[in-house]
């Protein structure tokens, strides 16, 4: 009988400690909607980026005054916004779910925002 319970508490041991070393979901939850570059005044034109969570798409504008801008799909991995369009490829750091930071700009020409340069979440443009 003691043989049983050793062999029970092992195995209910066993399993504890796989059910514990499951990978964690570490990744940042992102809000849908406009990022902003911090502007001085409301004449600026802020760089964008907006993203839509459910299709994990975006579009990523050097100013709101240009037509011009990238569009494709985005994954997340850890606390990295990797965006893929059909010319380049942009990596954002998640900061927390209202703010991403620029640290990988591409090879876009229309893109020349330095490295650091940080995307805020626009509640009133939701």
């Amino acid at each position: 009988m003691k043989k049983h319970s050793l062999v029970f508490a092992i195995f209910f041991t066993l399993i504890l400690c796989l059910i514990g070393c499951q990978p964690q979901n570490n990744t940042p939850t992102l809000s849908a909607g406009f990022y902003c570059t911090p502007t001085v005044d409301e004449s600026s034109n802020p760089a964008y980026i907006s993203l839509d969570t459910e299709k994990n798409e975006f579009v990523f504008g050097a100013s709101i005054a240009m037509s011009y801008a990238e569009y494709g799909t985005y994954t997340i991995k850890k606390d990295k916004l990797i965006a893929v369009s059909q010319n380049a490829t942009f990596t954002f750091e998640v900061k927390d779910e209202k703010t991403l930071v620029l640290i990988d700009k591409g090879t876009d020409e229309y893109f020349k925002f330095p490295v650091g340069t940080q995307f805020i979440l626009k509640e009133e443009w939701q």
